[in-house]
């Protein structure tokens, strides 16, 4: 291929000779067109294949609208602050009871979403205890990791309690549509376990 474009070369450098020498009047044209036959070509560069990604997943759903549903689901579990333990029954269908007072401790913040109603409460150091009652166990949220475990009957039902050497730091019970939680964070003892567990019941 040089070869070829390089006798090009010579060819249109000789033909311009001679068209010099002759005065001919069309040398222009003919050195031009020589030229122009000779002109080296530059690579041009070629774009590689770029991957487009799907605009729906398999089952044929959006990304955009897999995401709207993913915040949508979240929504839905967020815990709502509640004036009331009224308030809170009608958001999640159904209602709990708790202790009328708690030793030690003062009522707080009441919450709840479309499956778990949560009642907060604290003592004079900060320490939280929390009671909850849920549609599922799986929305509890509780700490089993602790050291001691025993089952109690209260009120007709199995508690199980988890302690540590600070006393009862999670109790578990359930009856035939509802699970109940009592978490607290310094721990209780069994006898104030017990009261909140029957309070619980109503």
């Amino acid at each position: 291929m040089m070869k070829k474009r390089l006798a090009l070369l010579m060819l249109a450098a000789s033909v311009a000779l001679v068209a010099a020498g002759c005065g001919g009047g069309g040398t222009d044209s003919t050195v031009s067109s020589a030229a122009e036959e000779s002109e080296i070509e530059m690579p041009v560069a070629v774009a590689k294949d770029v991957e487009i990604l799907p605009a729906a997943t398999p089952d044929g759903t959006s990304a955009a609208e897999e995401a709207g549903e993913a915040e949508e689901a979240a929504d839905e579990n967020a815990l709502i602050p509640c004036k009331s333990l009224t308030v809170a029954a009608k958001l999640a269908g159904f209602e709990m009871s708790v202790p009328q007072s708690v030793s030690g401790y003062e009522a707080g913040e009441i919450r709840a979403n479309g499956q778990l109603i949560e009642a907060a409460y604290a003592d004079g150091e900060g320490h939280a205890l929390l009671l909850k009652k849920s549609t599922g166990e799986e929305g509890l949220g509780a700490d089993t990791g602790f050291e001691k475990t025993e089952e109690v009957t209260i009120g007709g039902l199995t508690v199980t309690e988890y302690a540590d050497g600070s006393g009862v730091r999670c109790a578990l019970f359930n009856d035939d549509s509802f699970h109940y939680a009592v978490l607290s964070d310094a721990g209780l003892t069994p006898e104030l376990t017990e009261t909140i567990v029957s309070g619980m019941l109503g």
